[in-house]
């Protein structure tokens, strides 16, 4: 522009003109080198999996018009978790296919027997898929679970038909046609009611809402189908085979399967003789569902709770916070030094690390994360190796080398979008005034109970109210007598204090924004601020510090409310000898007798908050269905009550298999339990229903039950430990997503196992007993 003296002032002549960064804020560094920092988030409804091989295919035929030096690379990847997690459920759905195969030809011991029952996988699993198709399901973990464990119940079916055909046509030798025709006439109305009675406990669970409904919906509709397909195959299927394709064969009269032969035989006459000497003391048997109850009751309060388990994800994160004010490159240097000391770790593959940015506390110059990417879980088998114990690790030791810094180390919650991080999401909220400094010291109070509690690895909040800054307080009628507007004060602070947009400039073939700030040193203290001039309505220039009073303050660099109050977030990790249920009673036991404050849960732990207690819900309504619908297949109210009380020694062995492997009760623990509900009364049915046959010929109630007993002995074992060994590869998997196949296999093996071998046992006492006491009441009545 032209001076008053005529003169040109040129703007370089009263400003630095030079090319820099939109922003210096944020800073990336991927392996220790510089980089540009790309965050792909997925649109809601998408599928990751599918989007990150477009992705990886667009990046691949944009890679040849990078400049040279440039080159692209995938620093983390969470569909490589999901495409293992899948991979590893695939694999221990060929293990559990295999058991199955082993265990129908070890009973049956021929291997055109054993294809009877085993041609009911395919058929069922093939037909649950285009189900799942036609609902829009997508194979997931929750879906492939229900396949896993469906395998070993689908053959259930087919192996009762199988089994008893074979028993006529070797004791009665009865032809093949024959022998299936008299066996649908006695077991039909038997496989109907198991099949429809796995269903039904699936009904109350299906119809759930929330998170955890949505999990136990697909998991519930896909092992139904299954069931469903797989006794339509045994009612139609199986029979044809049996009637055709089956011959007459002698069992072994020598060798390993002679001998197993001998085993079971033996193994039933001893079970059928123990049970008769306790069928007529019906005290005792009163006694002994007594005591299994109560130990039911006694498990459910010692066994810790959680939502979903942690998993090795192939990640974890290292969160830094050096003190408030500290400068961006005192934070840069900080993350070089963890940076260095993450890439020396064994089982590292890489890292990306932003400086001015955290995953948990936002945008700061003292904040940053490193998060750091393991190699494939195929090479990190060894424990020590394992995502959590890595993270402890470099926990221990870093906490000591750099002291300047804050460092929290933490892991992706188990299932994503339920908050940053893993650990128990805890909300202190303050419900008496604003006062942020309070807050603060309250935090930190609690924070120091939790880091000196045993039952706590340790805590930590983002929260503090210790962030310098100036307080600007506008005299409104001064401005309003020096003739300055408030949009001509707002705009001079923007464009000195912080930055403002002037235009777009053309520059080669690139356009460049226009930004106009102040330069540093005039902006750098209070005394500076106050000589910022600004332009009043008659063109007079106006010192800002005759304007507004400048204070220097600590304050809180971001606000947070939550129900409204002031809340600050406190993040704890229980210990690993903690179930996050017992930490989370815990942590609400320390604010007791806090006046002025309340807490929320958050996150993963307030969806754990509400799944609290829903096992007893979910159980209940499971055998209430389970119950009414005997009653009306039956047209008995006495009849399916031994076949639920049984469901009780199965729930005990669960409970005792959870806490002899210090599981959890997690929501897969008791879609486990639930399902025991249905497999145990499976194995019930088939006693308690040919007992009531043979009461039907004028049988004594303890001989019906004994017979009964011996007659189905060798399906109800067959069928249980088809099941059962199918389960096996689940208890021992490794790999990604592996405690999720533990949390919902250990369950169910440990429930099946003790529910087949106490339950052959306990069953027909329980129907002596409900029998015995229904005929008394009946004899009293009549009198």
């Amino acid at each position: 522009r032209t001076a008053e003296h005529g003169g040109l002032v040129r703007l370089k002549d009263i400003a630095n003109v030079a090319y820099g960064e939109e922003s210096y804020g944020i800073s990336a560094f991927a392996d220790g080198a510089p980089a540009v920092s790309l965050q792909v988030k997925l649109s809601s409804g998408a599928n990751a999996v599918d989007a990150m091989k477009r992705l990886r295919a667009e990046l691949k035929r944009l890679e040849d018009t990078l400049p040279e030096g440039v080159e692209y690379k995938f620093n983390y990847d969470s569909t490589d978790y999901i495409n293992a997690s899948i991979s590893e459920v695939l694999h221990t759905l060929f293990e559990t296919f295999v058991l199955v195969v082993l265990v129908c030809w070890v009973f049956l011991q021929n291997w055109r027997t054993t294809l009877v029952p085993l041609i009911a996988v395919p058929v069922s699993i093939l037909a649950t898929m285009v189900v799942m198709l036609a609902l829009g399901f997508s194979i997931n973990m929750f879906t492939l679970f229900g396949l896993v464990l469906a395998i070993g119940a689908v053959v259930d079916d087919a192996i009762v038909v199988v089994e008893r055909v074979m028993f006529l046509m070797e004791t009665e030798k009865l032809p093949p046609l024959e022998a299936t025709k008299r066996t649908m006439r006695e077991i039909t109305g038997a496989l109907v009611s198991t099949t429809l009675v796995m269903v039904v406990i699936f009904v109350p669970i299906a119809c759930m809402g929330g998170i955890t409904g949505r999990i136990y919906q697909q998991f519930a509709i896909t092992i139904s189908t299954s069931l469903v397909f797989s006794a339509v195959n045994a009612l139609t299927l199986s029979p044809v085979l049996c009637a055709y394709f089956l011959k007459p064969f002698k069992p072994a009269k020598k060798g390993p399967l002679a001998w197993f032969n001998r085993i079971v035989n033996s193994t039933a006459n001893g079970y059928a003789r123990t049970a008769a000497l306790f069928a007529r003391r019906i005290s005792v048997i009163a006694l002994i569902f007594g005591l299994i109850l109560a130990l039911n009751g006694t498990l459910f309060k010692v066994i810790g709770t959680s939502f979903v388990p942690n998993e090795d994800q192939g990640v974890y994160i290292a969160n830094i916070t050096l003190p408030e004010g500290a400068s961006f490159a005192r934070t840069k240097a900080v993350v070089e030094k963890v940076t260095e000391k993450i890439l020396a770790q064994k089982g590292v593959r890489g890292s990306i690390g932003v400086v001015g940015v955290s995953i948990l506390a936002g945008r700061s110059e003292n904040t940053a994360m490193v998060i750091v990417d393991l190699e494939p879980w195929g090479k990190r088998k060894d424990p020590s190796l394992y995502s959590t114990n890595l993270m402890n690790e470099m926990r221990a030791k870093l906490t000591g080398e750099i002291p300047e810094a804050d460092l929290q180390f933490f892991e992706f919650p188990a299932i994503q979008g339920l908050g940053n991080q893993g650990g128990m999401d805890f909300r202190l909220q303050m419900t008496s005034g604003m006062d942020y400094a309070k807050l603060d010291a309250e935090a930190q109070k609690l924070l120091g109970k939790v880091n000196t509690n045993p039952k706590f690895l340790y805590g930590f909040t983002t929260f503090t109210s210790k962030t310098p800054a100036v307080f600007i307080e506008i005299n409104r009628e001064k401005a309003e007598t020096m003739n300055v507007p408030l949009s001509n004060l707002y705009s001079t602070l923007e464009a000195y204090l912080g930055s403002m947009y002037v235009n777009d400039i053309n520059i080669g073939t690139q356009v460049n924004k226009v930004v106009v700030q102040s330069d540093a040193r005039f902006r750098d203290d209070i005394e500076s601020m106050r000589d910022i001039y600004v332009p009043s309505t008659t063109g007079e220039k106006v010192p800002l510090g005759a304007l507004v009073n400048l204070t220097q303050i600590m304050s809180p660099r971001v606000i947070s409310r939550y129900n409204q109050y002031p809340s600050a977030d406190i993040t704890a990790e229980q210990n690993p000898a903690v179930s996050s249920g017992e930490a989370m009673a815990e942590m609400e036991s320390l604010m007791k007798g806090v006046k002025g404050f309340s807490y929320e849960w958050s996150g993963m732990s307030y969806q754990e908050k509400n799944n609290q207690g829903q096992i007893g819900l979910l159980l209940s309504l499971a055998v209430i269905f389970a119950y009414l619908f005997l009653v009306s297949l039956y047209e008995s109210w006495i009849l399916p009550i031994p076949v639920l009380m049984s469901v009780s020694v199965a729930t005990a062995g669960a409970l005792a298999g959870l806490l002899a492997t210090g599981l959890p009760l997690s929501i897969y623990a008791q879609l486990g339990i639930v399902m025991l509900v249905g497999l145990a009364s499976k194995s019930a049915i088939l006693i308690v229903e040919f007992a009531r046959d043979a009461r039907a010929q004028n049988m004594s109630v303890p001989r019906a039950a004994m017979n009964a007993l011996r007659e189905r002995f060798r399906a109800v074992l067959m069928t249980a430990f088809s099941f059962i060994l199918g389960v096996l590869p689940m208890i021992n998997a490794t790999g990604a997503g592996a405690n999720s196949r533990q949390a919902i296999g250990t369950p169910v093996f440990y429930g099946m196992l003790v529910g087949t071998l106490a339950g052959l046992f306990i069953i027909p006492l329980l129907y002596v007993l409900v029998q015995t006491l229904a005929d008394k009441a009946m004899k009293k009545g009549k009198k």
